[in-house]
This record gives structure tokens, sequence and C-alpha cells, in this order.
């Protein structure tokens, strides 16, 4: 029960962290799935933030096109070649 508590409480700062960003922020997994993003990342998606956790990254991308969801696939592209973590601003 301990460590449920502890990362249930994890949890809970990193939404408050994310949340709180003013730049988009968004995770994905290897096989392209949203695993965690802030309103402000679903807000440039033109999205619902609810909707875009556990949705391919790559739908996401293509529903907005625009200086964000660019720079976003650009940042896709490097990371895939050079696998290292990239960064989008």
């Amino acid at each position: 029960v301990t460590r449920y508590h502890e990362n249930a409480c994890a949890k809970k700062n990193a939404d408050i962290v994310l949340s709180s960003l003013s730049d988009g922020i968004i995770g994905f997994n290897l096989n392209s799935i949203i695993t965690f993003a802030n309103p402000v990342a679903a807000m440039y998606l033109a999205q619902n933030f609810e909707s875009i956790i556990g949705q391919s990254i790559f739908e996401s991308l293509a529903n907005q096109p625009n200086d964000f969801t660019l720079s976003l696939r650009q940042a896709i592209e490097q990371v895939g070649t050079t696998q290292h973590t990239a960064a989008v601003g």
C-alpha cells in the first residue's frame, strides 16, 4: 500500500508540474503512443486534453499542421536517426 501511495503522489505532483508549464510538453513511448502531455500541448494540437493520451503521436500531428506540429515532427525524425532525446522550443 505504501508504494502505491508513493506512486500516486508522484503522479499527482508530475501532473501539477506539467499543468503549470507554459510550454507544450508531450511524451510518447516506443510505439508512438502519447503517454503524457499537458494542456498547452493539447491546445497546440487543437485537441481536447483528455483525448490525446493514448493516441498515436502521428495521428495527433496530422490533425493540426502548425509550427508546433512541424517542429515536433522534425524532432521525432531527429530522435529516430540519432537515438537521442530532442526538445522542441
